[in-house]
């Protein structure tokens, strides 16, 4: 009897252990992360004036992440969940959506009017989001967040805010590789281009303007010009 008492002290002793470790663990890596996150921003800081210690600034914060990574305790893998049912509920609405935006692509293929791909790009996608809803839900459940884990992600969301609307009204709208090639090749075309679009006009208005003087000559009134 006092074998197994003694085995269940210890026991108990065991997985208390356990579980302080595990919330100092969560502690550690959760200031781990706050001090890799303080690096990289003092690295993104000082990149433009001292790029070398801006890059040891940020070899510095992927050490704490890393340390941060392997201090944070890893849960068991859970075992494989069975192959969700498809039922036709889901089937036929997606397939329908996955038609829909195939015919829309092939008429932007053939240079149609932009209301019809269009319209039935959107039918296609809300078709997909329908049978998307309509699949059913597998039973899954997440385990609770930890204090640490709740701390974590709040630091993650105030800082990721503050990084996103810092003088957000000095950065200039994203303009993407393919589209400024597009617009520098645009303006490169009509700056070379321009002293011909000059001559062509020229060249257009001359007969014109021959046709408007035989007009006046043969004209009982010619004008002030002809005369």
């Amino acid at each position: 009897m006092q074998s197994v008492v003694g085995n269940a002290a210890l026991a108990s002793e065991s997985v208390s252990a356990r579980f302080a470790g595990r919330r100092s663990a969560d502690g550690l890596a959760l200031l781990l992360a706050i001090a890799g996150l303080v690096a990289a921003v003092a690295g993104q800081a000082v990149i433009a004036r001292q790029p070398w210690p801006a890059v040891a600034a940020f070899a510095v914060g992927a050490l704490f992440f890393a340390w941060a990574a392997r201090r944070a305790p890893v849960d068991a893998e859970r075992d494989e969940m069975p192959p969700t049912p498809r039922p036709a509920r889901v089937v036929i609405p997606v397939a329908v959506g996955i038609a829909l935006c195939l015919i829309a692509a092939l008429l932007v293929y053939r240079y149609a009017q932009p209301s019809a791909p269009h319209n039935l790009w959107v039918l296609g996608m809300t078709a997909i989001a329908a049978g998307a809803i309509l699949a059913p839900t597998p039973p899954i459940r997440l385990a609770p967040l930890t204090t640490a884990q709740r701390g974590a992600l709040v630091a993650i969301v105030v800082l990721a805010a503050v990084v996103f609307g810092w003088a957000l009204t000095s950065i200039p709208a994203e303009v993407h590789g393919d589209d400024a090639e597009v617009g520098l090749d645009a303006i490169r075309l009509l700056e070379q281009l321009q002293p011909l679009r000059r001559r062509l006009v020229r060249a257009a208005a001359l007969p014109r303007a021959a046709d408007g003087d035989r007009a006046c000559a043969s004209s009982a009134s010619p004008c002030s010009a002809c005369a």
